[in-house]
């Protein structure tokens, strides 16, 4: 037998568990690997994962992406500066392509905000229970005492009216 609030629940157990964790902790012997060799042996970041992939030498590794990922977000103690090779792939022209897609991206979110702005204080409560805290409808139709139905039929028309005061901006 199939209980709705059995498999609400789990679904969010599950939806809680599903997102992908970072692989510092578990590799955190190879990340110092790379970092020494880096600075001792001017190794670049291939050359330190291809050795230490065909040597064998650690049991948790991360591929050289996830390496860079890790020097552009500050986790290694390594900067973008120290790689003249990544350097110099950036491009200036391509600098200014994602410049001008960040400020259009920026003003869409402003105009978001906007249209946010003129729905009710219930209306607005609802949006961000959805989307910014990731609620499931059943779990707010259960706080608002309403069915889930209800609540999506309430998500469908607020979207469709910030459809129609966004259709014209963006």
């Amino acid at each position: 037998m199939y209980y709705s609030d059995a498999g609400q629940t789990q679904y969010e157990k599950n939806r809680k568990n599903s997102k992908k964790k970072f692989k510092v902790l578990e590799c955190i012997d190879f990340i110092k690997f790379v970092e020494k060799s880096f600075k001792e042996q001017y190794w670049s970041l291939d050359e330190c994962y291809g050795r230490a992939k065909s040597e064998k030498i650690f049991k948790n590794m991360v591929c050289t992406n996830t390496l860079y990922k890790y020097v552009e977000l500050g986790i290694l103690n390594i900067k973008n500066t120290d790689l003249p090779q990544r350097l110099k792939r950036l491009q200036k022209s391509t600098r200014k392509i994602d410049l001008e897609k960040i400020i259009e991206v920026r003003m869409q979110i402003e105009e978001l905000h906007r249209a946010l702005n003129t729905l009710t204080k219930e209306e607005r409560k609802l949006m961000e229970a959805i989307f910014y805290k990731e609620e499931s409808l059943r779990s707010i139709g259960k706080k608002e005492k309403v069915n889930y139905q209800a609540i999506s039929k309430m998500r469908d028309n607020i979207l469709e009216k910030l459809i129609e005061i966004l259709k014209d901006k963006i």
